[in-house]
C-alpha cells in the first residue's frame, strides 16, 4: 500500500549572498515534489524521483543563476545542496544509489606521477 509521500526542497543559500535581516526575516525557498505514483523499489522509480527532485532544486536555486563564475558556482552549490537534503529525507536506498551513480566522478582512478628523467 502506497501513502501519500511528499517533501521539500529547501535551498539554503549562502549566508554571505544574505544581510542578517533577509536570513532573520525569510525561510528558504522549497518546492514540494510528489512522489506517490512511484514504486522507489524500482530503478524506473528512482530515475524518474531523481529528474523530479533535480527539476524542483534548480527551480528553487534558479534566483543563483548568473553569467558570472561566483554565480555558478552558488547555483550548482545550492542545487547539489537540494538535491542531497531531499535524497536524505526520502531516505530510500535505490533512490541515494541513484544519485550517487549520476554525481560521482566517471573516473575513481587517480591519477598517475610519472617523472621524466
Amino acid at each position: 500500500m502506497k501513502t501519500l509521500a511528499t517533501f521539500a526542497i529547501a535551498a539554503f543559500v549562502s549566508l554571505a549572498s544574505l544581510n542578517v535581516a533577509e536570513a532573520a526575516d525569510d525561510a528558504p525557498p522549497s518546492l514540494t515534489v510528489q512522489f506517490a505514483d512511484l514504486d522507489l523499489d524500482k530503478p524506473q522509480g528512482a530515475a524518474t524521483l531523481y529528474i523530479r527532485i533535480k527539476s524542483a532544486a534548480e527551480a528553487v536555486c534558479s534566483d543563483h543563476r548568473g553569467a558570472a563564475p561566483a554565480d555558478k558556482m552558488r547555483y550548482k552549490a545550492c542545487v547539489q545542496l537540494a538535491v542531497s537534503n531531499a535524497v536524505t529525507r526520502v531516505d530510500r536506498p535505490l533512490l541515494s544509489d541513484y544519485v550517487a551513480s549520476r554525481t560521482a566522478p566517471a573516473d575513481k582512478t587517480p591519477p598517475q606521477l610519472t617523472s621524466k628523467r
